[in-house]
């Protein structure tokens, strides 16, 4: 396996939702280019990161709150509250398959939240296969912006790739449920 010292900022490899335009988007060797949801994904929504998020022309500083807590905003910048989230697909992101998704926009922060909210319930029983099914239009304040919608599918457990230090829970998967779970490696 190459050695990979890319440690987060905008040199990982990521998805943006630009709501102006009602398009997503994903990193590439030749930069962001423009994708549709053509399968469900894994999102790693139990693991989300919260933290302050600042966004200028040329760059992208991440100041994560340790357990999540509230820390204070940072004076240097105009740092907002984000949240961070990992996402798997190796039909839509490639052999990696692994995509991060960080933003302080405030419909993808809905869109966060409300997966969140959906997904909790059923923690113990993986991590969620999520349908991303368009966007809807909302007014906020004096602006306008649009929250991704989405659909649960099923949960399954929790890829390699997304591990990242975190256990997989124990589900009581069969053996048969085993190989399904190996299926379900082309589903996404």
């Amino acid at each position: 396996m190459p050695l990979n010292l890319q440690m987060g900022g905008e040199g990982s490899a990521y998805i943006r939702f630009k709501p102006t335009e009602n398009a997503w988007f994903m990193s590439g060797p030749d930069g962001p280019t423009e994708f549709e949801w053509s399968s469900s994904v894994v999102i790693d929504i139990e693991n989300v990161e919260l933290g302050w998020l600042y966004l200028g022309v040329g760059i992208s500083e991440w100041e994560p709150w340790p357990d999540n807590i509230k820390t204070d905003r940072p004076t240097e910048g105009e740092f907002k509250v984000a949240a961070k989230i990992k996402l798997f697909s190796k039909k839509l992101f490639g052999e990696d398959g692994v995509r991060e998704l960080r933003s302080n926009q405030a419909g993808v922060m809905q869109f966060i939240q409300d997966l969140y909210a959906d997904a909790e319930p059923n923690f113990q029983k993986g991590v969620p296969v999520v349908e991303i099914t368009g966007s809807n239009p909302v007014k906020i304040g004096k602006g306008s912006t649009r929250i991704p919608q989405h659909i649960i599918k099923k949960f399954v457990d929790r890829p390699d790739a997304l591990a990242n230090g975190h256990a997989k829970p124990e589900t009581g998967n069969t053996k048969a449920d085993s190989a399904d779970a190996d299926d379900d490696d082309d589903e996404f």
